[in-house]
């Protein structure tokens, strides 16, 4: 995982129900590549998202340290 995949995992990590908005606050990204991201770390297996687009929350399911 790169240096940004791993920031992103531990903001999920300590608050499930971010946003996109707020990743690309903390990270300074664009919505767009933080999309990406998320896919990316969704295919990978490391995250999932439980629930509803707006409601649901995110899990992390395989974290790499």
């Amino acid at each position: 995982m790169t240096e940004i995949e791993h920031k992103i995992v531990d903001l999920i990590t300590a608050d499930g129900y971010m946003t996109i908005s707020k990743i690309c606050q903390s990270t300074g990204l664009t919505p767009a590549v933080v999309n990406n991201i998320l896919v990316s770390l969704r295919v990978q297996d490391i995250i999932k998202r439980v629930g509803a687009k707006k409601t649901g929350h995110w899990e992390v399911i395989c974290n790499f340290q």
